[in-house]
């Protein structure tokens, strides 16, 4: 899946901006703020163009708040590009010609040098075919539209088109027709013709058959007027032919025997061509046969491809596989690294008391030794005052004192050795945290290097059980060729064969018959001279005649493209096959009924309706509330894109509004559980940002504009292209 994931906008109705997408993404806020923007862009990027304009530039320009240009853009995993339309003004003898212009730009590029090679690019990056809907819009529309707009969306990924419905047309074309009524088989042909050059090669199908339809219609009109037009003429060239048959039988004897022979040649032709058919059927099935006797033996001839080395390697494969389990003693290993380090932290704070201690006796035997110096610096003075005599006997201080140093410094010596002997248990420890580091990174290396090992095994069976598969699919399918040429084959042979005529003798027949006619057909305009008086009124009746063959030949193609002829059969390729996904779709959305498309009436008249059942009742979409018709129309976009299949698969949906809050509620879940259908889904509306977002979605809060803010614009296009209207 490739969603999107940045939309770029730059003066597009008011908006500069890039907005980052996480696949469902609902946008909020007032009418006017911008919400529908999002999704425009969306469309325009992807297509080129916004379909409800059309597909100029200068229609798609229409939303560019910029008189001179305007941008979007998409961004996708590993590819972006975007569509900038610039508007530019020249003088053409005096007066300005405006030319729209779009062009396109893409990243990374692959070497494409030109817009069309870009196009192509971006199709196949991200495909052309985002489903917008507007609900609002599709509720206001016809029956006839809303078909149109399913067409549409059915028809990207339907096999209709102008050769499909030719075709269709072909089998009005009856060789019975030809026979029997070539002068109806050629208007026929001619009208069928005409009617499909309205169908332009670059029209979808829909496009097509409302313009064929357009012109047929028109046309039904015009000539069924022509023929009402002349039924008085044609009341008074029978009168004088009546007359004319009193006085001159034998040109009617004459007809009667030219009618008589082209009855027969009629009927010999008929059982020509028919025979001939049966003759070009038998050798066709003979030539068949005989393709199938060759296939058969080819096929037999191919001998089953073996996978036992296949299945030996893969056996050897498992078999090498390495499941050493070393966690054990890496975690023992572990546990002893804690023990270790919590000692050695322990031992560290031990020896920074004893440091500490140390410190402090080495502080009590300078201040001790310091008073001893003073006292004997100062015998017999006054320590304080030297002038005056002092002989007190400090003795018993300085005996006391030298015993207080003894005991402070042989305390001294047992810390220092204490300490050294702590000192050299955390080298101890220090030396064996390091070994085990080293130990738990072997273990690691091998652990790692034994997966390696592993995997790459585990890729070959992989691929190998992918070939066999492979091989054993091809002998499935030469199997089953095998036994359906072989089932052809017997039907062909056992087929009785046909009886035909003489084609050589009624050939010859046909010959006698043309020529005896072409005589007639001589002869006759001679005695038709004398009926110069009714040449003006067979004229008429001609032209008549001409005007019912052109009604009757419009009517046949009105009646082919209705709904018990190709609009019928596109429901049956292009709806029909839907409706099972459509009903797993509405199941998703909390529904559970079965999809219907009607376009016939009990009456025969041409609709298009749809809906769901209950029971055995219709319910049609009309008459569903405004939230089970949002329910519908999405379930029935999803199944659209998903079998379109494009790329990047988007969904969008405007006016969301519509749907009460439980329908809402109901919509936004939905929509969550078909996501995995779907690339990006995104809808837009004047809704409670806390409902969307209590579903699960990302909210865009789109800021309302100030109604100056939007004056402003339009007043600067408007002064912009006031100030080069003054120039011109």
């Amino acid at each position: 899946m490739k969603p999107i994931q940045k939309i770029h906008m730059q003066n597009m109705k008011g908006n500069t901006l890039t907005r980052v997408l996480s696949g469902i993404d609902c946008f909020t806020g007032t009418n006017g703020a911008g919400k529908s923007s999002h999704l425009e862009a969306v469309q325009i990027a992807l297509l080129g163009y916004a379909p409800v304009k059309g597909k100029k530039p200068a229609d798609t320009f229409e939303f560019s708040s910029s008189l001179n240009s305007m941008s979007v853009g998409l961004e996708i995993d590993g590819f972006s590009f975007s569509r900038s339309f610039t508007r530019a003004v020249k003088m053409s003898k005096g007066v300005p010609e405006v030319k729209i212009s779009q062009t396109l730009s893409i990243s990374p590029s692959r070497g494409e040098s030109n817009d069309t090679e870009k196009k192509a690019r971006v199709a196949a990056e991200v495909g052309n075919f985002p489903v917008m809907l507007d609900f609002k819009e599709f509720l206001n529309l016809s029956d006839a539209k809303r078909r149109d707009f399913m067409y549409s969306l059915v028809g990207q990924g339907n096999t209709w088109d102008k050769k499909r419905v030719a075709e269709h047309f072909d089998d009005l074309l009856t060789h019975e027709l030809e026979i029997r009524q070539p002068d109806t088989y050629l208007i026929l042909q001619e009208t069928i013709s005409r009617s499909l050059e309205e169908y332009q090669d670059e029209m979808t199908i829909d496009e097509g058959l409302i313009a064929i339809i357009g012109y047929v219609t028109d046309q039904l009109s015009l000539w069924k007027s022509k023929a009402r037009d002349t039924e008085g003429a044609i009341r008074v060239a029978t009168e004088q032919k009546n007359e004319l048959e009193q006085t001159d039988r034998n040109i009617k004897e004459n007809e009667a025997r030219l009618t008589e022979l082209r009855d027969k040649l009629l009927s010999l032709s008929t059982k020509i061509a028919e025979d001939g058919q049966k003759k070009r059927i038998m050798d066709q099935r003979a030539e068949r046969m005989q393709w199938l006797q060759d296939l058969i033996q080819k096929l037999k001839d191919q001998p089953p491809v073996s996978i036992d080395s296949l299945e030996s390697e893969i056996a050897m494969l498992e078999g090498q596989m390495d499941h050493t389990n070393d966690q054990e003693e890496y975690d023992a290993l572990s546990s002893e690294k804690k023990a270790k380090q919590g000692e050695l932290e322990a031992l560290r704070k031990t020896i920074s008391l004893m440091d500490a201690e140390g410190s402090k006796l080495n502080a009590e035997i300078a201040s001790i030794q310091q008073t001893l110096d003073t006292i004997d610096k100062n015998k017999g003075v006054c320590v304080i005052q030297h002038q005056i005599k002092c002989d007190k006997d400090f003795t018993a201080y300085q005996t006391d004192a030298a015993l207080q140093i003894k005991e402070r410094t042989d305390r001294g010596s047992e810390l220092w050795q204490e300490r050294e002997e702590a000192r050299l248990q955390g080298e101890q420890l220090v030396t064996r945290i390091s070994e085990i580091e080293q130990l738990m990174s072997e273990i690691m290396r091998r652990t790692q290097q034994r997966q390696k090992e592993n995997q790459a095994r585990s890729n070959r069976v992989t691929a190998l059980n992918k070939q066999i598969n492979e091989i054993n699919a091809a002998e499935k399918k030469r199997l089953n060729d095998l036994d359906a040429a072989q089932k052809e084959y017997d039907t062909l042979f056992t087929a009785p064969p046909e009886t035909i005529g003489d084609l050589t003798l009624m050939a010859e027949l046909r010959a006698g018959y043309e020529q005896e006619i072409a005589k007639l057909e001589r002869v006759l305009p001679e005695q038709r001279k004398s009926r110069d008086l009714l040449q003006q009124s067979r004229r008429t009746i001609m032209d008549n005649m001409k005007a019912e063959y052109k009604q009757q030949a419009f009517e046949m193609v009105k009646q082919a493209l209705g709904p018990k002829g190709i609009q019928g059969e596109i429901v049956k390729t292009m709806l029909d096959p839907l409706r099972d996904d459509i009903k797993g779709n509405l199941a998703a959305l909390g529904i559970h009924r079965d999809v219907f498309f009607q376009t016939e009436s009990d009456t025969g008249q041409e609709v298009f309706r749809f809906g769901w059942m209950n029971g055995d009742q219709r319910c049609h979409f009309d008459t569903l509330s405004t939230g089970q018709q949002l329910m519908f129309l999405i379930a029935f976009l999803v199944t659209v894109i998903d079998r379109a299949n494009p790329p990047v698969k988007v969904l969008a949906v405007d006016n969301i509004e519509n749907l009460d809050e439980q329908n809402l509620q109901s919509a936004l879940m939905g929509l969550l559980s078909l996501k995995f259908r779907l690339d990006n889904i995104l809808i837009a509306g004047v809704i409670d940002p806390k409902i969307a977002r209590n579903a699960g979605w990302t909210v865009h809060e789109i800021p309302p504009r100030s109604a100056l803010e939007t004056t402003n614009a339009a007043d600067a296009m408007t002064s912009q292209k006031e100030s080069e209207d003054l120039e011109f």
